[in-house]
């Protein structure tokens, strides 16, 4: 008789473990750390590979990041990263002037094209920029006949004035549409 009651202990222990440990797994997915994915789940290197499915974007101050842009028919661009860059030994900006880079990821819906040189940035006052290459690595710099269900991301630098470095617009000019496609980054 002794040897059944021992056999019946740690089944009372049983349900206890199982409802502890479901109530740790609710919690942990409950968390809205696992729930938001982060900046670096993006690859940090310019990279051509298949897209994944991405949530809707919600409201926040600063950088206007992860919005997907149709362009045309061929490309979807979405900013992921908006960012004072200090240059490097060999490139820095001029007195009064800041390097801004924009990571800009492109998603090719059909075999598409793209350059760097595409790329601008418009101040508030209407100034226009140019790539201010090489600028940040990685760079964007040229990708010809990138495939469907593809994409590639990587850094365009602009040299802008200190004064417009938080208020740019960025302008994307591809061959293919008619206008610039223009993207709030702040």
């Amino acid at each position: 008789m002794n040897e059944s009651r021992t056999a019946g202990r740690p089944r009372a222990a049983a349900p206890f473990l199982l409802v502890a440990t479901l109530a740790l797994v609710v919690a942990a997915c409950s968390s809205p750390a696992a729930a938001t994915p982060s900046p670096t789940d993006t690859p940090a290197s310019p990279s051509l590979a298949e897209p994944t499915p991405s949530s809707e974007p919600t409201a926040t101050p600063g950088p206007r990041l992860y919005t997907k842009v149709k362009v045309g028919e061929e490309q979807y661009v979405t900013v992921t990263e908006v960012e004072s860059w200090p240059g490097n030994d060999t490139q820095q900006p001029a007195a009064g002037t800041a390097f801004q880079s924009v990571s800009i990821r492109i998603d090719a819906i059909t075999t598409t094209s793209f350059t760097s040189e595409d790329f601008t940035v418009r101040a508030p006052d209407g100034n226009i920029y140019p790539e201010s290459p090489p600028g940040r690595s990685p760079h964007l710099s040229f990708q010809n006949g990138m495939t469907p269900n593809t994409y590639w991301e990587a850094f365009v630098t602009f040299e802008v004035p200190l004064v417009d470095a938080d208020e740019l617009f960025l302008l994307y000019s591809p061959d293919f549409v008619d206008a610039p496609v223009e993207i709030q980054l702040y």
